[in-house]
């Protein structure tokens, strides 16, 4: 499917990759719930499109109630279900649902490591959709891939979803799912180059036991500075934070990798930024106090309060904290060695 995708895609209107969809749920269901199996490794690589759609590669299939070996899987890790590394087949036509928006595979550019494993298990990290993909489209797929297995469809309703769809497209009435669809297929854009070779998407061992392991710690070390963070009351406080994190060589790691990055990005955060810098570099603590005292008489009007950076960040939620005046007044007199007027 993903040759046939790459080869033929600017010419596929929404209406023929719904057919081939329905074929793929079609073949899902006499898999599943008809025959009782599921298919341990299903993605875009084991589905032959000729005339019509067709799974391949059952050598790997398993009865529903036949009990899974503890410790690896096999298969390509954008299309393993978040509970496997930790419903299979429904979350693995989910991801085959976007590859089919963009004609790219699923999360091209990414390493297919354990950080990947712990955006998709933890973060909630799913494949993109195409712009224009209808709106109708983008909720089935992503209750597909749902973090719940319990609240995925089944095959039969993947089925009768994209069927009625169908059938409104080729309907006579000008229904809104049609004119959803037929305004999609004018923004059919073109490929572009793939970033990851064919062999990136190869079947292979999946170690699920050391990705979990790699999840618990990193989940760790997200509570140990989430618990540091928390005790944040003034700028010493934050930048003892900071010296404590850069002492534990994990957190020192952690620390560059996940939340440089991201604050770098904020505007107005150039205190927090120089202040990490400052800490990399291994600066005595009142040092960096006294650069920070004249950051911060630089880019006053870009303050940005610093209570709670690293817990935001982690947590992507990316907003900021509203601080209060007396707090302000505070910081302010820290910082200056005077209170602010106004």
């Amino acid at each position: 499917l993903y040759k046939y995708l790459r080869k033929n895609f600017c010419d596929l209107t929404w209406q023929a990759k719904l057919e081939i969809l329905k074929n793929i749920s079609e073949e899902l269901y006499y898999i599943h719930e008809n025959s009782g199996y599921i298919h341990a490794d299903f993605h875009s690589g084991n589905i032959l499109q000729d005339q019509r759609s067709y799974i391949v590669d059952l050598g790997l299939s398993r009865k529903t109630d036949e009990k899974v070996l503890e410790g690896d899987i096999y298969g390509v890790m954008p299309y393993v279900a978040p509970e496997v590394l930790l419903g299979e087949q429904q979350f693995r036509f989910g991801v085959i649902m976007s590859e089919m928006t963009t004609g790219q595979r699923p999360f091209d550019g990414h390493e297919f490591d354990h950080k990947l494993a712990f955006k998709i298990c933890k973060r909630g990290l799913r494949p993109e959709f195409a712009s224009g993909t209808p709106k109708c489209y983008i909720e089935l797929a992503k209750k597909c891939m749902n973090s719940d297995p319990q609240e995925r469809p089944n095959s039969s309703d993947i089925y009768n979803s994209i069927d009625n769809w169908l059938e409104k497209i080729a309907s006579s009435d000008n229904n809104e799912i049609k004119k959803q669809f037929l305004e999609a297929d004018k923004v059919i854009k073109s490929l572009p180059i793939s970033k990851h070779p064919d062999e990136m998407y190869t079947s292979k061992i999946i170690s699920t036991k050391s990705i979990s392991k790699a999840i618990k710690n990193q989940r760790s070390i997200e509570n140990i500075i989430d618990i540091e963070e928390y005790r944040l009351k003034s700028t010493a406080d934050y930048i003892k934070a900071l010296s404590m994190i850069t002492q534990i060589p994990s957190l020192y790691k952690y620390l560059d990798q996940n939340i440089l990055p991201v604050v770098a990005d904020w505007p107005g955060q150039l205190f927090i930024r120089k202040a990490i810098t400052l800490l990399q570099k291994k600066l005595e603590i009142q040092k960096i106090i006294q650069i920070i005292k004249v950051l911060f008489q630089q880019n006053i009007k870009n303050f940005i309060p610093i209570l709670e950076p690293l817990h935001v960040s982690l947590n992507t939620r990316q907003h900021i904290l509203i601080v209060h005046y007396e707090f302000f007044n505070k910081l302010y007199k820290f910082v200056f060695g005077f209170k602010k007027n106004n």
